[in-house]
């Protein structure tokens, strides 16, 4: 899993930048995490956004894929295997400006093995003057989490609201 995550890495490294064409932007980007406990993270991402009008109004997605390979403190005290999990996700986000006011709407799904999470974002901003922007939004994320290797229907369900 290491080999996999060094050559996923160069070929993210490799591929990393941007794009831009007339009203469109394609960036790729990847992040990488390690630490003393063997833990391992490459999260490639890559996004696409066309732009509606030129008041900040576009839509968007996102698609990322973090990979995990990890040993755990539990899995190293027990002397069990190293684990690797793969989590997906994908973000959906338009936004139209209407003079000085630019709504927005988002929706994010990700799933692995064991959690399945959806969230939808309202968002509303408006310019006051060059140099004045007044934001609020409301989000709400569902989430379903399971034991690893227990089925679908055995799920604690959780719900997030954030302002």
């Amino acid at each position: 899993m290491r080999l996999q995550l060094t050559a996923c890495a160069a070929c993210a490294l490799a591929l990393a930048g941007s794009a831009r064409a007339e009203g469109l932007r394609l960036t790729q980007d990847t992040l990488l995490y390690s630490d003393s406990d063997s833990v391992m993270v490459a999260s490639p991402q890559l996004a696409l956004h066309h732009e509606l009008d030129e008041g900040g109004g576009e839509v968007g997605a996102r698609v990322v894929v973090d990979m995990v390979s990890a040993a755990s403190v539990d899995v190293v005290s027990h002397a069990s295997k190293r684990f690797t999990e793969v989590r997906q996700e994908i973000d959906l986000d338009v936004s139209k400006a209407f003079g000085r006011h630019l709504p927005s709407l988002g929706y994010r799904y990700s799933r692995e093995n064991d959690y399945w999470s959806h969230g939808v974002t309202l968002g509303w901003r408006e310019t006051l003057s060059p140099d004045t922007t007044v934001q609020a939004s409301y989000g709400l994320t569902l989430d379903q989490v399971a034991r690893a290797g227990d089925s679908r229907d055995n799920t604690h369900a959780l719900r997030t609201h954030n302002t």
